[in-house]
């Protein structure tokens, strides 16, 4: 699949169909081995090379699809403390759907992320 990935890259435009098939198709287990696979086969970063080939919201869609589930909910919980009032919704629905090991797969990205604890940034929110 990273190679499919690479060359749906390669080249003059980018063949999304490539690219839309093989991410719908696959269970985030194996998107994070694509990733690890794409990195080792290539030297380069499976995400760096999707912002740079796809646009707008298939870029969105894309990244979102490479990023792993604790990361994209520690952004998440990011934007929804940023600004000028907190998303509490966001929060509690993180929290209520998040296992105890998700969750604390999610304190580890965010602290990795922003340097701060998750804790310490709902507390000073």
């Amino acid at each position: 699949d990273a190679g499919a990935l690479k060359k749906a890259m390669k080249g003059f435009g980018t063949d999304e169909e490539t690219i839309i098939q093989i991410l719908a198709n696959r269970s985030p287990e194996q998107i994070e081995e694509i990733v690890q696979s794409f990195k080792s086969s290539y030297g380069e970063d499976l995400i760096d090379e999707m912002e740079s080939e796809m646009k707008d919201a298939m870029e969105d869609l894309t990244v979102a699809v490479l990023t792993p589930a604790a990361q994209r909910n520690a952004e998440t919980l990011k934007r929804a403390m940023s600004g000028g009032g907190t998303d509490e919704d966001v929060i509690i629905e993180i929290f209520c759907i998040a296992t105890n090991v998700e969750m604390e797969a999610i304190k580890t990205a965010y602290e990795e992320m922003y340097e701060k604890s998750l804790e310490d940034a709902i507390k000073g929110d």
